[in-house]
């Protein structure tokens, strides 16, 4: 909450429309007795009506880091249309749907990146065929993220979608780990690349991705891959900001219990930042002045700090009672369209690394291929879909079959008179023999 004052001479004409200005643009105001007395000194003084002198009391309520993708704060009230509000409570649903499906994730000891490894879809909005059959936490991950995620796409109106400028950006909301883990992926394609076009022997490229280091490149990128997929999932889950908020309850704290006049030289009360003077201020224990009106809103509202001096946080008396109300929740969408956009690309270079396997195993990787608990030595090292000596035994002992089943044919054809060919090529094999 920052609060603000000042003070500004405004022609009595237009004075209206200044207010009226500023109260559509989310400022509040609060007139007091002060303030009316200076209105009515500055007339005084200035001896016309045309002009006045008027102190303003504002307070708004500002998000931080999502100036340059809100306009408006949807959390404050007084900015809030009926269309915000129904935007707002969508995000407050989504969120607290994302957030049991990560309880349920990690009830089941898994981490957020292993539910990426069930889904190959590489668009931004996984389509829904492919979630359908999905069961458990998993499922109930993937339709909190995703909704969460479409939640807080879109600015205050639900109309404009702010990650359309940068999802196509790589670049965008990067950082520099993330790079590195990117160009080590391409960097294992393109050498995936010159080995299939420079060795044309499957065997010689079996044995060079044997004697390289192809599998332990892709095992380290695949756990960077895996630590961006976490770290983006919890950034995700942690752009909104719970505030619990409180209602006081029995009877107000009378100020006369708590202070006592002021009696001391004018200086600025530090909850307004206007003079108090003997007149009109209040002096408590640590000797800190305060207007009436200022100290009987502090020491009776139902924040944290509202029994302490603002100035030096010494007790001014007990604090009142209080009941809980209703939570206020404040989205940085910048954070979340950052963690959306890292989860994504993370999501391409998983793809990547997939396909990568897929060319060297030719099978799909397991879904716990790049599990912590596991290491690129228990992939099918020996089983490289480049490797023929298998192929080759088998095309032997089929032609061993094949013979044996060609000997019984024989045996079957001498004792029943069939199988001429056979026969002929005996009768031309014994006439060569004779004439040897």
């Amino acid at each position: 909450m920052f609060r603000s004052c000042f003070y500004g001479v405004l022609r009595h004409s237009f004075a209206s429309q200044v207010l009226n200005v500023l109260s559509r643009r989310g400022y509040t105001f609060t007139f007091t007795k002060r303030t009316f007395a200076a209105f009515s000194s500055s007339r005084k003084k200035l001896n016309t009506s045309s002009s006045f002198s008027i102190p303003i009391y504002t307070t708004t309520t500002v998000c931080a880091d999502t100036a340059s993708f809100e306009t408006h704060n949807q959390t404050n009230p007084a900015r809030m249309t009926s269309q915000d509000e129904v935007v707002h409570k969508e995000r407050v649903d989504a969120w607290e749907m994302f957030v049991l499906g990560l309880e349920d994730v990690d009830g089941v000891s898994e981490e957020p990146a292993d539910q990426f490894e069930v889904v190959n879809s590489t668009s931004l909005v996984v389509p829904f065929r492919e979630l359908i059959n999905l069961r458990g936490p998993t499922k109930f991950f993937w339709r909190g993220f995703q909704r969460f995620q479409e939640a807080m796409r879109y600015d205050h109106a639900g109309t404009v979608d702010m990650l359309a400028s940068h999802i196509n950006n790589r670049m965008a909301f990067c950082d520099e780990s993330d790079l590195d883990t990117y160009r080590k992926i391409c960097d294992l394609e393109e050498l995936m690349e010159q080995l299939c076009a420079a060795l044309d022997d499957k065997e010689d490229v079996s044995e060079a991705i044997k004697s390289s280091n192809i599998l332990s490149s892709m095992y380290e990128a695949g756990q960077n891959v895996r630590k961006q997929l976490d770290e983006g999932v919890r950034m995700l889950a942690g752009c909104n900001e719970v505030s619990r908020t409180y209602v006081p309850a029995g009877y107000p704290i009378p100020v006369s219990s708590v202070s006592t006049r002021y009696e001391g030289p004018p200086e600025n009360c530090s909850i307004c930042f206007d003079m108090v003077g003997p007149r009109n201020g209040r002096a408590i224990a640590c000797h800190h002045a305060f207007h009436w009106d200022c100290l009987e809103d502090l020491i009776n509202s139902a924040n944290d700090g509202s029994n302490k001096c603002p100035l030096c946080r010494d007790i001014i008396c007990d604090r009142r009672a209080r009941t809980p109300g209703p939570d206020e929740h404040h989205f940085n969408q910048r954070l979340a369209l950052e963690a959306i956009h890292s989860v994504y690309y993370a999501r391409l270079n998983l793809a990547t690394l997939r396909s990568l396997y897929n060319c060297i195993f030719a099978e799909e990787p397991p879904w716990d291929w790049l599990n912590p608990d596991h290491s690129w030595e228990d992939w099918p090292r020996d089983e490289l879909d480049y490797d023929d000596e298998d192929d080759d035994d088998e095309e032997s002992d089929e032609d061993d079959q094949h013979d044996d089943e060609g000997n019984e044919d024989d045996d079957e054809s001498s004792s029943t008179g069939s199988g001429a060919a056979f026969n002929d090529f005996d009768v031309e094999m014994k006439d060569v023999d004779e004439e040897l």
